[in-house]
């Protein structure tokens, strides 16, 4: 019985794992009705097993438990390093503005009458208009100088198409300016807080620094045509240095066809209308040219 306790207590963890042969298992079993001590032994056996399964299981649950924790653990800073990143990096784009070097293709347009202007710009890069002003005396003269620039962002930049953007300048916006002083507008790409708190005696440098784009000097064009033994005259007066037309009077009909086609003007006299926007070289033309076209002639004094 001995020898066959053995040989029982040798094969019990493979009875207790089920992977004994089915004969192994009989064999186990017929053993363990008379054999009381194979029986307790079987019995501390499955204790051992099972404890140990406990065991095992516990230090999975506590090292799946210690990955877990290091996953989200690195998760989180991976995810704080992104942020830390990319946070300035959107707020870089959205929020700080660049300023664009002036060109033929930024405009300024002066709207307004004898008591108010409104200063617009126009570029092919979307972005805003600033502006800031001074009143200084020359040769006993107050004269405005007026400093503008345009600025952009990054996502300005990305989004920009090919048509013009308009932004009104907000420090000028309507701002009362006496028309009666010769006003200078230059474009900057100075720090506009500066020039605005700078002495008078540092104006020079700024500028020197400054491309001129508008002074408001006025000239009157009278533009003298015949067109099958009729005379019309047609009068511009528009700003000398950009050409910005200010009033035009002439022949309604033609007027009204060559400056906008498309708009109507109901019974307005157009020496009522103030032209916004319009340069007067280019309507001086127009007309020159649809004379030409119907065999007349136009003659300008």
């Amino acid at each position: 019985m001995k020898k066959n306790c053995k040989i029982v207590e040798d094969l019990l963890p493979l009875y207790l794992d089920k992977v004994a042969s089915p004969e192994s298992c009989r064999f186990i079993e017929e053993h363990l009705k008379d054999c009381p001590n194979c029986l307790k032994y079987l019995d501390k056996l499955n204790y051992t097993l099972k404890n140990n399964k406990l065991d095992a299981l516990s230090s999975l649950k506590k090292f799946l438990k210690k990955i877990n924790f290091k996953i989200i653990k690195n998760s989180l800073i991976i995810t704080s390093i992104i942020l830390l990143i990319f946070i300035p990096i959107l707020y870089f784009i959205s929020n700080y503005e660049f300023t664009e070097n002036y060109n033929k293709d930024i405009n300024i347009a002066i709207r307004g009458n004898e008591k108010r202007w409104n200063f617009q710009f126009y570029s092919p890069l979307a972005g805003n208009g600033y502006a800031t002003s001074w009143v200084v005396m020359e040769n006993g003269k107050p004269v405005t100088l007026v400093f503008v620039t345009w600025k952009y962002t990054l996502k300005d930049y990305l989004s920009s198409k090919k048509n013009f953007h308009v932004s009104n300048v907000p420090d000028l916006d309507y701002q009362s300016l006496d028309l009666n002083n010769e006003i200078r507008v230059y474009y900057t790409k100075e720090n506009l807080n500066k020039i605005k708190g700078a002495l008078s005696e540092d104006l020079p440098k700024y500028i020197k620094k400054s491309t001129l784009i508008f002074k408001n000097n006025k000239t009157t064009t009278n533009l003298n045509c015949t067109l099958n033994n009729t005379q019309e005259t047609y009068t511009f007066t528009y700003y000398d240095y950009n050409g910005q037309l200010l009033e035009a009077s002439g022949n309604n009909a033609i007027l009204k066809h060559l400056l906008n086609p498309n708009y109507y003007y109901e019974s307005m006299d157009f020496q009522d209308i103030t032209l916004i926007s319009e340069n007067a070289h280019e309507i001086m033309n127009l007309i020159k040219n649809h004379y030409t076209k119907n065999k007349g002639t136009c003659e300008m004094n």
